[in-house]
Order: C-alpha cells, then sequence, then structure tokens
C-alpha cells in the first residue's frame, strides 16, 4: 500500500542494557519510525520530555522531534525523511543528561 520493503523492531535499551521500550521502523514511500518506551520493560525513564535522534550510517546525527514521558510510558513516531534502512541507531537525549537510550539498527 505504501511501496513498503519491510517492517522492522528493535529493543531500546537504557545504560547497562536495560531494556526501556522499542523502536519500530517502516522502509517504504514514506518511511517511518515510531519509538515506544514502556513500563513494562526492563526499567522505566523518569517522566519528562526527551528528544529522539536519529543516526545515520554515514555518522549524521539528525534531531528528529520530541517523545514525552509520564509514569515511565511514552511514544511518538513520524514520517522521515531517507530510508530506514540508512539508519544506524535511534537515540533518545535528555536536556540535563545527555543519551538515555538507545537502538541499535
Amino acid at each position: 500500500t505504501a511501496n513498503g520493503e519491510y517492517f522492522a523492531a528493535a529493543p531500546l535499551e537504557a545504560a547497562g542494557g536495560r531494556r526501556v521500550g522499542t523502536v519500530f521502523g517502516y522502509q517504504g514511500d514514506p518511511s517511518w519510525c515510531l519509538v515506544v518506551v514502556d513500563p513494562g520493560d526492563d526499567g522505566t525513564l523518569a517522566s519528562g520530555t526527551y528528544v529522539m535522534e536519529l543516526v545515520t550510517r554515514d555518522g549524521r546525527r539528525i534531531p528528529w522531534g520530541p517523545l514525552e514521558v509520564q509514569a515511565g510510558a511514552g511514544s511518538a513516531g513520524r514520517t522521515m525523511q531517507g530510508d530506514w534502512d540508512g539508519l544506524a541507531e535511534v537515540r533518545l537525549l535528555h536536556r540535563d543528561q545527555g543519551e538515555v537510550a538507545r537502538a541499535d539498527l
């Protein structure tokens, strides 16, 4: 329907490998990414506003928008410029703490 080639998922992990959610991606036209923070996983992120960052395979960092976490849960997603298969990582950044979680793709 959307010229899709595949759908992918990767664990979103905080320091020490604590799983705090899942990153979903779709390679299509358009490609998109959805980040889900889940309090039911191995860890919980503090409530607050985080910034999603896409990191491409050639090392470019692309600020990608906010993700609001309340009571350990939150989600945000949208279409993206470029292809899903061009990404190496999705990161969650906090204003005071820097990188707090990452999904290696």
